[in-house]
């Protein structure tokens, strides 16, 4: 039986990259949640060669899930730090379109993709079967921390991580829209005693590393944006390390810095919408997002505020399965009704 590989770098036509990507290391490097590619061939097996990082790891082992004809296959770690991995296999001969996508997040390990090969033919890719695009910029709860967990485990490993999961993907699946995700677990807008602020990291490819790599705006820009930071800034709210500043200090401190992210992403994303979103773990700074928002609208801003409702439930100390849920179904007609997106 014949066999073909495609080198990804320079066969682009065969594959189509799905979030914020770039060329490294002789490879397409895939940091992000839910970022990954797309592949039609005419064949019954699918393999691909990559290069990981912190596969040794069970706190940042890389996971993906692989969709084959549009059916969910189980999710998989990638435990070497280089080699080759099954994507499909054992499939009745014919044409086939096969999915990967990074359940984890880009703080822990990224995936870089080599090259793919079939025991048959590349076909060249249809038309993306939607025009709408739509982006999530958020910390944990974006990048579903712990959504897989039982109720009993309180050690985070990225097992079980699943932003495909979270409400994120789930939104984004409900309006049949390209989705990027840019989130980092315990980052912020302004400051987190768990990481750093959002707005420096966003221009960068690698920004959950060592931006060194700009992204290309042109690229992907989204019709809408739907920001959720916040939860981090409460945790430095309440932390000894803001002790230095009044409470006032402090509010004023996190809505200045969300109002000039927001301007920020305006010039970045001139025709987006902005849909500001908080609330499914406690935060103080509700209002301060709030008035920020306020702000940015009296001066001609397309953005809107949209309060969570806290969780009931919770998973290694994050929002459990069904406030994802809860979520996407508030998020999703409120987005339709806005976007015009029957």
């Amino acid at each position: 039986m014949s066999m073909e590989t495609v080198n990804i770098t320079s066969d682009r036509a065969a594959v189509r990259f799905h979030g914020r990507t770039a060329l490294r290391d002789g490879g397409v490097y895939t940091p992000w949640s839910a970022s990954g590619f797309t592949v039609r061939f005419r064949g019954t097996a699918l393999r691909a060669t990559f290069a990981a990082n912190n596969t040794e790891v069970p706190n940042s082992r890389p996971y993906l899930r692989t969709f084959v004809d549009g059916e969910q296959k189980e999710r998989f770690g990638l435990y070497e730090p280089q080699g080759d991995v099954v994507l499909a296999e054992g499939l009745a001969d014919g044409e086939h379109t096969v999915t990967v996508l990074k359940c984890s997040e880009a703080l822990q390990s990224y995936v870089i993709w080599h090259a793919l090969t079939t025991d048959g033919t590349f076909l060249p890719l249809p038309p993306c079967e939607t025009t709408r695009r739509i982006q999530f910029i958020g910390d944990s709860i974006t990048t579903g921390f712990g959504v897989l967990a039982t109720p009993e485990q309180t050690e985070f490993t990225t097992a079980e991580q699943d932003a495909l999961a979270g409400y994120a993907m789930q939104t984004a699946d409900a309006l049949h829209a390209e989705a990027h995700l840019f989130a980092i677990s315990g980052y912020a807008i302004h400051r987190s005693p768990f990481g750093q602020p959002i707005p420096p990291l966003y221009r960068f490819v690698d920004g959950a590393g060592a931006c060194e790599l700009p992204w290309d705006f042109d690229r992907f820009q989204p019709d809408i944006t739907v920001i959720n930071l916040g939860t981090n800034d409460h945790a430095w709210f309440c932390n000894e390390c803001a002790a230095h500043l009044s409470e006032e200090e402090r509010h004023h401190e996190i809505e200045e810095a969300y109002y000039n992210f927001l301007k920020e992403l305006q010039v970045i994303h001139p025709h987006s919408r902005f849909l500001c979103v908080i609330g499914m773990m406690h935060a103080f700074v509700i209002e301060d997002v709030q008035r920020a928002v306020v702000r940015a609208a009296a001066e001609g801003m397309g953005v809107r505020f949209q309060r969570l409702p806290l969780a009931e439930e919770w998973r290694v100390g994050h929002p459990a399965p069904a406030t994802h849920k809860i979520a996407a179904d508030i998020l999703t007609p409120l987005i339709a009704e806005w976007m015009g997106w029957e």
